[in-house]
């Protein structure tokens, strides 16, 4: 039996929620498993990730306007591709979840020096600044969130701050509380 056309918007929505929830699952399990990440490097163009995943999560962002700005060029890390997505997929379902009321969300990706940088901007209710310095603590959620009505772990900005540092790269927050955030990931480049 199939499904009418206009499940099959939901029915792919979910089926890519599932597949993250999934992954997120695995990669949940294997930290606390073995305390540790495991990487398969490679070669990765950010640029194919970032669309990738932003494409990916279309149903998901229906209330916000994506803007992806990315260089025509490819962008190479060393890295994981699994993973690099991993850290992509938390930062924009971050970005939507904690934009309630729909707003722009940017996904900006460029070259700087040897470095790539990623930075995923919202315009959600943001973070106090008395937050930031233990923001990426497992289980830790800002004293904000709740007034909101926002769920999670508290886990999710400190698996992407460990992936982050496995490739050799940086994390860094910069919000204002009711204003939004912009998150910040910088890898090295690959020398080519």
């Amino acid at each position: 039996m199939s499904l009418p056309t206009r499940w099959k918007p939901c029915a792919c929505a979910w089926r890519a929620c599932t597949s993250r929830l999934k992954t997120r699952r695995r990669v949940v399990r294997g930290l606390f498993r073995t305390g540790r990440l495991n990487l398969d490097r490679a070669p990765v163009d950010l640029r194919k990730v970032t669309r990738q995943v932003a494409k990916s999560l279309r149903a998901v962002l229906e209330q916000h306007t994506l803007e992806l700005v990315c260089p025509n060029e490819p962008l190479l890390v060393e890295g994981d591709e699994v993973r690099l997505g991993q850290v992509l997929q938390n930062l924009l379902g971050n970005a939507v979840k904690y934009s309630p009321g729909g707003g722009r969300i940017t996904v900006r990706l460029e070259r700087r020096d040897q470095q790539v940088c990623l930075a995923v901007s919202d315009e959600g209710v943001g973070i106090p600044s008395e937050a930031l310095p233990r923001l990426f603590a497992p289980f830790y959620r800002a004293s904000n969130v709740a007034a909101h009505g926002i769920t999670g772990s508290g886990l999710g900005l400190h698996v992407v701050k460990e992936i982050v540092t496995l490739h050799g790269g940086t994390i860094e927050v910069e919000s204002t509380e009711g204003e939004g955030s912009t998150f910040t990931v910088s890898l090295p480049l690959l020398a080519q």
